[in-house]
């Protein structure tokens, strides 16, 4: 539990004369018209009644003796039951905390903050806000939260900053939009190439080609045109062997002549 009281530490009012009289803190506290009654968001309404205190000047420590006007059922039989007159807001946050939120909440709060990450199409400035909200509850010091947030947003964008001067979060903030405008413009470059490739190709396509044309039609003519039969050899003899038959027939014929001379 000291794990998380380390990293809960409360505010304290900003008013440099906060309401101190606990009477006139009471009444105002019984005016509020959000009430706790166990089941719902638990830092949600303690943080609720940070900012009501703050917004109407109270002495935010004199808050939790008037907390029974803000909760019921199980939360107000907590309270009674575990009442230490608490004497400041951060004794009492924390003893609330501790009865009301599930075991190791904050460590795993931080295991969810760590794992988020600034998505593909996520404007930095929603992104920024998400995160802010996830880790409101860890009450992190702006350098660190700064440091959260550029730590989980894309390998991309922290190249681009990490040459700058980023040591506020309003800083990182003006990198990010910068960052986006860039990109933005690279996006429309690169569509604008596509579209002169695609033009190109169909001037292309549209252009006439006399030699292909030409091919088609011979292809079409020899697809007409009557194909030679193959000759078929009678009486089984090879090609030698006629040859050589002719052969005899001429050295016979020359013979006779001879003879006939």
């Amino acid at each position: 539990m000291q794990h998380n009281r380390t990293n809960t530490e409360y505010r304290t009012p900003t008013e440099r004369n906060p309401v101190r009289d606990y009477a006139a803190v009471a009444k105002q506290v019984r005016e509020w018209s959000f009430k706790f009654n166990g089941n719902s968001k638990p830092l949600e309404f303690l943080e609720q009644v940070e900012w009501s205190a703050e917004t109407y000047g109270l002495d935010l420590d004199l808050v939790p003796r008037a907390m029974p006007e803000l909760l019921k059922g199980t939360a107000l039989k907590w309270y009674i039951a575990n009442n230490e007159h608490w004497r400041t807001w951060t004794s009492f946050a924390t003893s609330f905390q501790e009865f009301f939120l599930p075991r190791d909440y904050f460590t795993k709060l931080l295991e969810e903050v760590t794992r988020r990450k600034q998505g593909v199409d996520e404007p930095f400035k929603r992104y920024m806000v998400e995160m802010q909200t996830v880790m409101r509850p860890l009450r992190f010091f702006k350098e660190r939260e700064r440091q959260q947030i550029n730590s989980c947003s894309p390998p991309d964008f922290r190249a681009f900053a990490r040459p700058y001067q980023n040591g506020s979060l309003i800083e990182l903030m003006q990198l990010a939009e910068e960052f986006e405008e860039l990109e933005s413009d690279r996006e429309k470059l690169r569509q604008h190439t596509r579209q002169n490739r695609s033009r190109l190709m169909v001037m292309e396509d549209s252009r006439p080609r006399e030699n292909n044309a030409s091919c088609t039609r011979c292809a079409e003519h020899a697809r007409t045109q009557p194909q030679p039969t193959p000759r078929a050899f009678s009486g089984g003899h090879s090609r030698g062997h006629r040859r050589a038959g002719d052969v005899g027939v001429r050295v016979t014929g020359r013979g006779n002549a001879k003879t006939r001379a």
